[in-house]
């Protein structure tokens, strides 16, 4: 009898240590380090684009989105024109950020619309549940830029859309 009641309160105690490891960790958030392409600071200013978005998970979705990213974030990566960028996830959910920094519209707008990025952007409504994108201009007094004012800016500015 005893020995019962010492396994019951083994189980109990287990089922209590993974609700509360669960609860914890449920927003257990990394972020990459802000990676600063050009060391370019001759503007004055400088475009801040940040994005957030769902991603579905069933039928291979959240794989095919991680490649999206995968590919998007090497060619940023050989983008002489962006001054550099940040990706930021939850690995308990479905939730993605990002933030890039560029000199120019114009030069954000030639990344935008070329491959592969938007090839990924044509393939959103396959991976994504919903996803919000916000702009703003800041100084170069202003920079770095950090998540603390990326996620302010996508959260009360943010134009959101439902795939």
């Amino acid at each position: 009898m005893r020995n019962s009641s010492y396994r019951k309160l083994a189980a109990y105690s287990v089922l209590i240590s993974v609700f509360v490891f669960l609860t914890a960790f449920s927003d257990l958030i990394i972020s990459t380090p802000y990676k600063q392409i050009t060391s370019s600071t001759a503007a004055d200013e400088y475009l801040v684009v940040v994005t957030y978005a769902e991603y579905q998970t069933e039928d291979g979705a959240d794989s095919r989105f991680a490649d999206l990213v995968g590919e998007v974030r090497a060619s940023l990566e050989a983008d002489t024109k962006v001054h550099g960028y940040s990706i930021r996830r939850d690995l308990f959910s479905n939730r993605a950020w990002t933030y890039t920094i560029w000199e120019t519209r114009s030069d954000m707008e030639q990344f935008k619309f070329a491959s592969p990025h938007a090839l990924a952007m044509g393939e959103a409504p396959q991976v994504l549940e919903t996803a919000s994108f916000a702009q703003t201009v800041i100084s170069t007094d202003a920079l770095p830029f950090d998540w603390d004012q990326a996620l302010i800016l996508v959260q009360e500015e943010g134009r959101s859309y439902d795939f």
